[in-house]
């Protein structure tokens, strides 16, 4: 028999065998549906074992880390009369029902119902009407990162409940595990799908021909001031990739950062080229700085009367940019300082030429 009742908020502890991950914006979104509405559906709690008028919830956590944002008293919960056995089995099974489960909880549940209860996938698969090959799938994602190193990184624990089990294939294969950490926050942050990480792991790390690694982020890499028609992808989906992530990217390809600079360099300038502009020309140059400060977001570029040119606020490997701008610009660079601030390079093959272009 289930009996309904409103609980202060003070007498409830949370499930001892099981917690769901908080998006914090998600519990935002909950208050503001409970405050319009108010509470529709009860949590379910069952009496505590050894605490006179304490419960313990069973499920309903976010639900009431929603009513207490809301600063109300008390919440609306049916009381279960459950064991140990029975609180686990029912918080698990009303999860997985839950559509705003995410695969990696998903994974996490499965996990307990075999471990806890010494089912195997099949019978998992049975229980909650779904393929021993789909538990057995969520169930690997949760070993890509062991579970405490995913509760310590924030970022980690975050674009981990926002994976797919589909990304989580394609992960197993990549042997490091800082690797694999890294590549699970740059999924998230790039909106990677898995075919897209299954392009990054399979090129930029396995390639024996580093030219298709270079390729591969030349490919991905869309900026305002080299994006054209011919350059869309033919899978009709082009991947945007912020500087930070590119700067990982370069880390790992075979050849040096100056190299890959240098190569994606070349296909910039056959597209300049295309559009009549010469890069190789110092009174281009202002056009072409200008593009890549604005839309590349590399750090603002400007070059000096003296033969220098200064790349405020720089975002972007020091190498990777001296290639790619010697490539470019036809010119030679020194780099002569390199620091978070600024990274200045040495214009060594102008002679006395003055130039008059300055980004702004």
């Amino acid at each position: 028999m289930t009996e309904s009742l409103q609980i202060p908020v003070t007498q409830l502890e949370p499930n001892i065998f099981l917690t769901r991950y908080s998006d914090p914006t998600s519990i935002d979104e909950l208050a503001d549906s409970i405050g319009s509405l108010g509470q529709l559906e009860a949590i379910a709690v069952r009496r505590h074992p050894s605490k006179n008028n304490f419960y313990q919830i069973i499920y309903g956590h976010r639900r009431l880390a929603a009513i207490k944002k809301l600063g109300l008293e008390e919440i609306r919960a049916e009381i279960k009369d459950v064991d140990d056995s029975g609180m686990l089995q029912m918080a698990i099974v009303e999860n997985l029902q839950r559509q705003d489960a995410s695969d990696y909880e998903k994974g996490l549940l499965f996990r307990k119902l075999s471990e806890e209860f010494d089912l195997t996938y099949e019978e998992i698969g049975r229980l909650i009407g779904k393929s021993k090959q789909l538990v057995s799938n969520h169930i690997a994602m949760t070993k890509i990162c062991a579970e405490d190193e995913v509760r310590a990184d924030a970022e980690l624990q975050f674009s981990f409940h926002k994976l797919s089990e589909a990304h989580a294939r394609v992960l197993a294969r990549v042997e490091d595990p800082k690797e694999r950490r890294d590549l699970v926050k740059l999924c998230v942050r790039e909106h990677l799908c898995a075919r897209e990480l299954k392009a990054l792991i399979g090129r930029p790390r396995e390639a024996e021909d580093s030219k298709d690694s270079v390729e591969w982020i030349a490919e991905n890499v869309r900026h305002n001031s080299d994006n054209t028609k011919q350059m869309q992808s033919k899978h009709g989906r082009v991947c945007v990739i912020r500087t930070d992530s590119l700067n990982f990217l370069i880390s790992k390809l075979k050849i040096s950062p100056y190299e890959a600079g240098a190569e994606i360099g070349r296909g910039a300038t056959k597209i300049l080229l295309a559009r009549e502009i010469d890069p190789h020309l110092p009174r281009n140059w202002s056009k072409v700085l200008i593009e890549k400060s604005k839309y590349a977001g590399w750090g603002k570029m400007s070059t000096t009367t003296d033969s220098r040119l200064i790349v405020h606020d720089p975002t972007i490997n020091s190498e990777f940019l001296r290639g790619y701008l010697e490539t470019v610009l036809g010119v030679k660079l020194r780099c002569i300082q390199n620091s978070v601030r600024l990274q200045e390079f040495r214009i060594l093959n102008l002679g006395e030429t003055k130039l008059a272009a300055r980004v702004r």
